[in-house]
């Protein structure tokens, strides 16, 4: 950035000021110099990234928040959940990079981003509680019963088992994946993140981690891409399947 100029002694300013770009000076008869002068520029004032929270919300310093500066901490609380469900994690949208200090509490930290944040609270059944004769002898009664409920509740004691595995094996700071790339990275991070070089870059894939997780999980015969350049990163993936291919990774 221009600053001022520097005249020899024996050069007289004519018009304009030292500080101008433009100047016009009287030469002398024998040898002048003029020096323009430079300065840094002043950096600009940091832009606030916005973070969007679904089924919670954010905080800054215990203040709610919509946006915030890259490299503040940021809280997330997850909303009471509805009834009959509970909270079971946090499903990151964008970017699919940020980590979070703990994926699987309701109230969790991280790292502000140089980007925007979407974020959602998830929540999953309740635990289906065994049944249990009360002291008056109405086992026969409560029995009945669940001859009848019998299919609904291994149905839901199934989906609770799964969401339970899932939590319990998701590395540290990372939401429950719903779509493949998110899928793909959690197990290339379950597996220790193998050292992978990219043979192609898929289009699709944001990001050179998710670039090599992805390519991992197809070396590995886990998942496989819809074609050469597209893995079908944005495709949805069901808790099932998450649960089938995590336990593949556990072996």
């Amino acid at each position: 950035l221009f600053d001022q100029w520097e005249l020899s002694e024996n050069l007289e300013l004519v018009s304009g000021s030292l500080t101008d770009e433009t100047i016009t000076v009287r030469m002398p008869e024998g040898n002048a110099t003029a020096k323009a002068t430079y300065k840094d520029a002043p950096k600009p004032e940091p832009e606030p990234y916005t973070i969007e929270v679904q089924d919670g919300t954010a905080f800054v310093n215990g203040a709610e928040a919509a946006a915030a500066l890259a490299g503040t901490e940021i809280t997330i609380h997850a909303k009471a959940a509805p009834e009959g469900m509970k909270f079971s994690g946090w499903q990151v949208e964008t970017p699919q990079t940020l980590e979070l200090k703990d994926g699987t509490a309701a109230k969790t930290t991280f790292i502000m981003p140089d980007a925007c944040v979407k974020i959602s609270a998830l929540y999953t059944t309740s635990e289906v509680p065994d049944p249990t004769p009360d002291a008056s002898g109405g086992g026969a009664a409560i029995a009945a019963a669940a001859v009848g409920a019998a299919a609904g509740a291994a149905i839901g004691i199934g989906v609770w088992a799964v969401n339970r595995y899932i939590l319990s094996n998701l590395p540290v700071g990372m939401a429950v994946p719903t779509t493949r790339q998110q899928l793909a990275v959690v197990l290339w991070t379950m597996a220790g993140k193998p050292d992978v070089t990219p043979t192609v870059h898929y289009q699709d894939v944001v990001g050179l981690d998710a670039q090599k997780a992805v390519h991992w999980v197809v070396e590995q015969q886990l998942m496989q891409p819809e074609s050469a350049e597209y893995f079908g990163a944005q495709g949805s993936v069901n808790k099932w399947q998450v649960f089938q291919l995590m336990k593949q990774v556990m072996k």
